[in-house]
Formats: structure tokens, sequence, C-alpha cells
């Protein structure tokens, strides 16, 4: 069921770990204090139980282990209606098994007043768990199976939000607020400025969603250029990629709907579209890891489909934007067929959040190799070609450059 077996040393545990943090998740180190612990038993993206520390009498055993040096009372709490608390740990969790491969296991979270607010203490991948929940297990494994079964005969739906940040010729930045509204084919993001929740710096693309990509790059630039008459200003750059603008990172989100959400789905995204966009981006784009664009970054949405957050903003380009959108389509619809996950391994971890673009080419190029041989590969040859020309030739985007002239929008 598990990717990977439980490490069997000290060694391979801290490896595990050091993976993590490159992720952004810190371990706990037993010199802060603790508010809570929280035990949650996980297949792939679901809680199966959850634990917590109690003063009071515990209702239950904590599944993995019992010890004469365990001091904590553990109670079992339901898995619905969780406090925001609860919620962030729950992410926490699931992250951590995504991460390290494993579809089944244990994570216990600890929660702290101050930053970071969130570490992780233990790891167990162990059998009990499918012993202590048996019935809800084989529930969630059956309806896994199904959903990828499922999803192999779906056409999904596509759509995006994509974010930038606009920068006078003199050198400031201008906020996206003082053009447009918040809502709308085009607006402003709901991140305000510092110290005054009126100003929003950051203007956001909503193409009409669709399940052609070329089309959707067709509703992408309509939206462009009503932002061209909005602000209507040649001395107003337009800047994308990743953080043009310090302390603000930008993201150029994928969404899907009509299909089931997997972490495989998930893995493939990861692997067949983030790490080819990687070796482009700026380093000031990738300073934006990894408490943004980290490795496996989704979030459901109110219309029943998700969105893919770890790409940076990819409209640079035409080229780039194209192929992204382009290879979305063909992940989505193909993924059941891929078998080549590099993330699997913990150096390319290390060489995503370092920026080893040298060490990634040799990966992206068979990554490239399996794609090509997916079938939806060959409807959108041409603008993916392009796009691997790119990667080909070494290029690597200019975050402080008008996007207007790259898309000729006015005044280019």
């Amino acid at each position: 069921m598990n990717k990977y077996q439980q490490p069997e040393t000290h060694t391979e545990r801290e490896r595990e770990f050091q993976l993590l943090k490159y992720n952004g998740i810190s371990k706990h180190t037993g010199k802060r204090k603790t508010r809570k612990k929280f035990r949650f038993f996980i297949y792939q993206f679901d809680v199966v139980a959850l634990f917590e520390t109690t003063r009071n009498q515990a209702n239950g055993q904590p599944w993995i282990y019992s010890s004469k040096h365990q001091k904590e009372l553990w109670k079992q709490i339901e898995t619905q209606n969780l406090s925001r608390e609860v919620l962030k740990a729950k992410k926490v969790a699931i992250r951590c098994l995504y991460l390290l491969g494993y579809d089944l296991g244990m994570v216990e979270v600890c929660t702290h007043t101050s930053a970071p607010k969130y570490t992780v203490s233990q790891i167990f991948n162990h059998s009990r768990l499918a012993d202590q929940a048996d019935r809800t297990l084989k529930q969630l494994v059956q309806r896994s199976q199904t959903r990828e079964k499922s999803n192999e005969n779906k056409t999904p739906l596509l759509g995006a939000d994509v974010e930038f940040v606009l920068k006078h010729n003199n050198g400031k930045y201008v906020l996206a607020s003082r053009y447009f509204s918040k809502r709308g084919k085009v607006g402003y993001d709901a991140i305000w400025l510092r110290g005054n929740r009126n100003k929003h710096p950051l203007v956001e693309l909503r193409p009409s969603p669709t399940k052609n990509p070329r089309q959707l790059y067709n509703n992408l630039y309509r939206c462009m250029t009503q932002a061209v008459r909005k602000i209507n200003n040649s001395q107003v750059q337009w800047l994308a990629g990743g953080a043009p603008l310090t302390r603000y990172p930008i993201g150029g989100h994928i969404h899907f709907s009509q299909i089931y959400l997997t972490p495989k789905l998930v893995r493939a995204l990861d692997n067949y579209l983030t790490l080819p966009l990687s070796v482009m981006e700026s380093d000031e784009s990738r300073s934006r890891r990894p408490k943004y664009g980290f490795i496996g970054d989704y979030r459901n949405q109110y219309h029943g489909g998700f969105e893919y957050r770890t790409p940076p903003s990819w409209i640079v380009s035409p080229t780039v934007a194209k192929g992204v959108l382009c290879l979305a389509k063909v992940i989505v619809q193909d993924y059941h067929k891929l078998s080549y996950f590099p993330f699997d391994n913990y150096d390319v971890h290390q060489q995503f959040y370092t920026g080893n673009r040298e060490s990634l080419y040799s990966y992206v190029r068979t990554v490239w190799s399996h794609l090509k041989n997916c079938p939806t590969y060959a409807k959108y040859k041409t603008e993916l070609d392009r796009f691997y020309e790119l990667i080909e030739r070494r290029y690597v985007w200019n975050e402080f450059e008008d996007i207007r002239k790259a898309w000729q929008l006015p005044p280019y």
C-alpha cells in the first residue's frame, strides 16, 4: 500500500525530516513549549481517525504504541467540524505523508503559540492502523480505486487564476486596487498591503474555464486586453514570475473540475508540470519557496474541483503560458499512464529548493520523454515542443521585464 518501507535506522528517519524541512515543515525538537499534540491517522488525503492530548481521562489508546514512560493521555475526537488550529495541523500531517510517498500512516503534530506554530514530532507507517480502522480503511481504499478508474474516462474542465503586479517607470509599485474591483474576470487578489486592508497589490486574471487549453489561453488573453483598457497607462509595467515584488509572492494557479482529486494526479502535476517549469524560474521566483510554491500544494474548491497552487505566475510569455496550459491538459488526461516520478528522490527535493537547475535538467529530459508517449501530447505538439525548446536553450525568465512586450499588448 505504501510506496516506501518504514525507515529502519535513525539516519533514514533524519533524512525524512530533512526532506520535510526543505518543504517548510519543521521537526519538533522538544525544546519548545507545546500547546497541544494531535495524532492523525491518514490514508492518502483522508483522515481515518484523530486523537488529541487531554488532561482528563483518556477515552482510547493512541493506537500506535503505549509505553510505561509515556505521560500523555489521549482521547479520540471526531474528524468533522474541526477548529482552525486542527485544520491547519491536519494539512501539515497530510503533506508529510504525501511528500514521503506514504499512502497510509500516522503523523503526530505539535502546536505552539509562536512560529513555527506547527511542528512534527513523529511519523509512523504502521500496520496497526489497518487493524484498528479496518472497516473505514477498506471503504477509503475502495473509494480511491473507484475514483482512479473513473478519472481515466473523464474529460476535465480547466481554469486558472494568475497573478501579476504593477510597477511604475519611476520605480514605485502601483496598487491593483487602484484600477480594479475585487470581483470579475480581472480583479485584485484578496492579499492586502501590510497595515492597510483596503490596499491590494496583486492583479488577478480569471479566465472562463473550458476543456480546451487553447481556448483557455484565448480566454486568458481576453482578460489581459481587458486589463489594458482599465489601466490605460503606458508608464505602468506588468511583472509576472514568482516574486517581482518583495514580500508579496505571486502564483499561477490551475483549476481542475469534473475530475476527482487524487494523490497520483497531484504527484503527476508536481513531476510533469512543476519540475519542467522550475528550470525556467529566476532566482527571485525561487525565493518564494518553501512558504509558497511548495511541492504538492493544492486546495479544494467550492465548485467541487480543486486548484493546483504550486506554479509561479507563468504568464511571463505566450510560449510559456501555452506550454503550461497544454501540459496541464496532457497530465490531467493521461496521468494514469505516467510512472516516472523524480520527486520520489530525496536529492531532487534538495535541488528543487536550492535552485540547482543543472542537476534538474537530466530529470526534466526523462520526464519529457514520458510525456511524449501520452496520447494527448500529439494534440498539442506544436505548443509543447516550443515550450520544451525553451528548456533545451536554458531559458530563464526575467522577473523585472514588462510582460506586455512579449504579449504584444499596448504600448508595445
